[in-house]
C-alpha cells in the first residue's frame, strides 16, 4: 500500500518540479533578472550556476526516475499551477493591508516588472492586473505544452521502431 502511494507521490512531485523547474529555470535563463551585474561577480554567477543547477537536476531525475508523462501529467501541473496562482493572487491583495499597503507581487500578478518584460505586451494587449493574467495563461499553456511534448512524441517514436523491427521478423 505504502509502496503505490509513495509511487504517486513521486510521480506528482516529478511532473510539478518538470513543469515548474524547466518552464521557469530555461525561461530565466534566457531573460535574465540581474539587473546591472555581469561576469564575474557574485550574483551574476549565482544566478546562472542555481538556474543552471534546476534544468540539470530535472533532467537528472528525468533520466533517472523514467518517469513518462501523459495528458493527465500536463493537466496536474496546470491544475496545481493555477491553484497557485489563486492563493498568490490573495497573499497580493492581503499584502495591501500591511504597510506600506502596496500589493504584493508574486508570481508578477500584481504589476509587471520595472525592467520590463512579455508582460508588458500582455498588460497592452488586455489591460493591467488581474486582466494581463490571461496572457500569462497562455504563455503557460504554450510552455507546458512545448515540454510535455517530447513524451508523446518519444512514444510514437518508440511504436514506429518497434511496429519496424516486428514486422521485419515475420
Amino acid at each position: 500500500m505504502f509502496a503505490a502511494s509513495s509511487d504517486r507521490t513521486r510521480r506528482f512531485l516529478f511532473e510539478i518540479l518538470y513543469f515548474w523547474g524547466l518552464g521557469g529555470a530555461v525561461q530565466a535563463l534566457f531573460a535574465p533578472d540581474i539587473g546591472f551585474h555581469g561576469f564575474p561577480e557574485m550574483k551574476y554567477l549565482g544566478y546562472f550556476i542555481s538556474h543552471g543547477t534546476i534544468i540539470l537536476s530535472v533532467l537528472f531525475a528525468a533520466a533517472a526516475y523514467r518517469i513518462q508523462l501523459t495528458w493527465r501529467s500536463l493537466v496536474r501541473a496546470a491544475v496545481v499551477t493555477n491553484i497557485a496562482l489563486v492563493l498568490a493572487y490573495g497573499v497580493n491583495q492581503l499584502l495591501r493591508l500591511i504597510p506600506p499597503y502596496e500589493p504584493g507581487n508574486y508570481f508578477v500578478m500584481g504589476y509587471p516588472v520595472p525592467q520590463g518584460s512579455v508582460i508588458d505586451l500582455f498588460a497592452a494587449w488586455f489591460g493591467p492586473s488581474p486582466r494581463y493574467v490571461i496572457g500569462l495563461e497562455l504563455m503557460g499553456v504554450v510552455v507546458f505544452s512545448l515540454l510535455w511534448l517530447p513524451y508523446p512524441l518519444a512514444r510514437l517514436a518508440r511504436r514506429r521502431r518497434e511496429a519496424r523491427t516486428g514486422s521485419s521478423r515475420s
